[in-house]
């Protein structure tokens, strides 16, 4: 089981925060080398791999088990919603600041990025929140759209 605890300061993170691997059988920790700082750490389907956030949500990591070092696979404005593929090949994300608000994909382990898509025609019809939330069993991105966080006053209701 992984965990992070978290650092006060997104600039110089303390020595005590990071991401923690806890053995269930032993109930033992260890810490993950050089991982102050970062946080939603997801663990890749195969086991190999851990990806994480930087603090400031502009970055994103990856840790392979074989090699007990961390990678660099992704930087942007609000990094989001970091999801593996269920073979672990692609890491995806979005880019919450970014114009459009687009959602990319990592191919592991090579680290390359492309553009999965963006939700330009949907900020375009009125919607004010397009976040990636996830992928399908299919493997197809899902999405949570709102056109605002308006309040509701009255409602009549008519039951039949």
């Amino acid at each position: 089981m992984a965990y992070t605890t978290a650092s006060r300061r997104v600039e110089s993170p303390s020595a005590d925060s990071g991401i923690f691997l806890l053995s269930l059988h032993t109930k033992k920790t260890e810490k993950i080398p050089n991982s102050e700082g970062l946080q939603f750490v997801r663990w890749s389907p195969n086991g190999r791999y851990l990806a994480a956030r930087s603090g400031d949500d502009k970055r994103a990591l990856l840790f392979d088990f074989q090699t007990r070092r961390w990678k660099e696979i992704a930087n942007g404005a609000s990094l989001s919603q970091l999801t593996w593929a269920r073979d672990a090949k692609y890491l995806y994300f979005q880019d919450l600041l970014e114009t459009r608000e687009p959602h990319f994909r990592v191919r592991i382990p090579n680290g390359k990025s492309e553009r999965v898509t963006d939700f330009a025609s949907m900020i375009q019809a009125g919607y004010t929140r397009c976040a990636f939330a996830g992928l399908a069993p299919d493997g197809s991105p899902l999405a949570s759209l709102s056109r605002g966080d308006r309040d509701v006053y009255a409602l009549d209701l008519e039951l039949p």
